[in-house]
């Protein structure tokens, strides 16, 4: 029989306590996946049944297989390929909340992964489409699937999150929230984990730690463990900050905090690595700046070289621009000032082509301090 393994498909997960553990999957978990496809012919596409399928794999099944890989390519930082499962989803016909859920995974791809006029158009697109489902609905008399309106504005508040842009943020999280019922975990803690990183830009500290927590519980009740362990690093963010805030004034109650944060971050790299996840360049960094701020500049060089080596992989250029920034901060920790202007050049440089505004601003700061024409100030931290 084929087992997920060898389909090569780690998504299936259940929570326990802090930490989320693999399972073997059997037909009686299959009623946890959310899926708008028969059951029965989902349980028998993932070599669960002993019965043999007696009918052709239907157009929804195919697209919501493509959808299930798509997600786990994202998920493990290979975007060309997630991008590209998703497309192929376009000309299967598809039930409308799969388009949208098609376009919405290239529209993160594209948010996370390309320049910006690219993510923007894929934004709208996805929106297009909205209107078009929405329009059929209203002529057949019906109704479209809210959740597939939610869909929408929670991927263009991602989009807004990334770039920036929080007023329009937090109106594109509210107008799914709208959409939502209480017990769509995945969703809601989304918002909440969107809204603790607007918090955690705005030196909202306490307010940030409350919504990352509160999107670690709602993950946890969704059973989306890649999503869990991203609120793992987020936190580890939260204490980043703190550290940085009490640096002069208490330098114990400041390194309790940067010690945290280590905790956090190797609790998110042990869950990843678990959940058999890619790599996330933002654990990797993470790490590098705790090593580099701890003087363990032989480690700092380690993370650094891991999470170049991640972000090459997926080809990301945000990714790849934190990675540069945090290699320029070790470069100029060592003295190596001219290695360490090249590398926040190289940042620059990438974060103009993907148009996060805030983070180019902070880099070219940083790279005029380190080209002696301001006064030299603290590191940069992007993340």
């Amino acid at each position: 029989m084929t087992t997920m393994q060898q389909l090569g498909l780690g998504l299936i997960v259940a929570p326990r306590g802090r930490r989320t553990k693999a399972v073997s999957l059997d037909p009686g978990r299959v009623s946890q996946v959310t899926a708008d496809v028969d059951q029965a012919e989902l349980v028998a596409w993932l070599g669960l049944s002993a019965e043999p399928q007696e009918t052709p794999e239907t157009e929804n099944v195919k697209a919501e297989r493509l959808l299930v890989l798509a997600q786990t390519a994202f998920e493990q930082g290979m975007y060309a390929e997630a991008e590209a499962r998703a497309l192929r989803v376009l000309p299967l016909g598809p039930s409308p909340v799969q388009h949208l859920r098609a376009l919405a995974l290239v529209a993160w791809v594209r948010t996370v992964n390309a320049p910006h006029a690219q993510g923007w158009a894929a934004v709208k697109a996805l929106q297009a489409q909205l209107k078009v489902f929405q329009e059929q609905a209203r002529q057949e008399g019906t109704r479209l699937d809210t959740a597939a309106e939610a869909l929408v504005w929670l991927q263009t508040a991602r989009f807004y999150v990334r770039k920036h842009k929080t007023r329009l943020a937090r109106e594109a999280y509210a107008r799914a929230a709208r959409h939502l019922s209480p017990t769509q975990y995945r969703e809601l803690g989304v918002i909440e984990s969107g809204l603790g990183y607007l918090a955690q830009q705005s030196g909202q500290l306490d307010e940030a730690e409350r919504r990352y927590r509160a999107a670690l519980e709602l993950y946890s009740k969704g059973r989306w463990p890649w999503a869990m362990h991203v609120q793992y690093n987020n936190l580890a963010a939260v204490c980043f900050n703190l550290h940085a805030q009490l640096e002069d004034a208490d330098p114990a109650a400041a390194l309790a905090h940067l010690e945290e944060a280590v905790r956090w971050s190797e609790d998110a790299l042990e869950f990843a690595k678990e959940m058999d996840y890619g790599g996330a360049v933002d654990l990797e960094v993470n790490m590098a700046y705790a090593m580099r701020l701890m003087g363990r500049f032989e480690r700092a060089a380690h993370w650094i070289r891991r999470a170049e080596n991640i972000a090459s992989t997926s080809e990301s250029a945000s990714d790849l621009a934190c990675t540069y920034a945090e290699r320029a901060e070790l470069e100029e920790a060592l003295g190596q000032r001219e290695a360490a202007m090249a590398s926040m050049r190289g940042a620059v440089r990438l974060l103009r082509q993907v148009g996060s505004d805030a983070w180019t601003l902070a880099a070219q700061k940083r790279l005029e301090e380190l080209e002696g024409q301001r006064p030299l100030g603290k590191p940069l931290k992007l993340w």
